[in-house]
């Protein structure tokens, strides 16, 4: 999640000093074009991870249904 506001921030940054240089008050659609697929990408990668975690939780649990219990309680208490 830092990495993804750190990108984010940089990003604005980039996008305002581009529009103040050319003279624009607003961020070129360009930039937030691109910011808007890179916040996807970086999302659709969170979610790649997440799932594949849960599917190694899964893998390992096959035989203890309690352990997925506590593999919950574990990350979300």
């Amino acid at each position: 999640m830092k990495k993804l506001l750190t990108l984010l921030s940089t990003l604005l940054i980039i996008g305002a000093a581009n529009a103040s240089v050319s003279g624009g008050l607003g961020l070129d659609s360009d930039v937030l074009d691109d910011l808007q697929k890179q916040t996807i990408v970086v999302k659709a990668e969170e979610q790649k991870n997440k799932r594949a975690s849960w599917n190694n939780v899964r893998n390992s649990c096959s035989d203890d249904p309690s352990c997925i219990y506590r593999e919950l309680k574990q990350r979300y208490h």
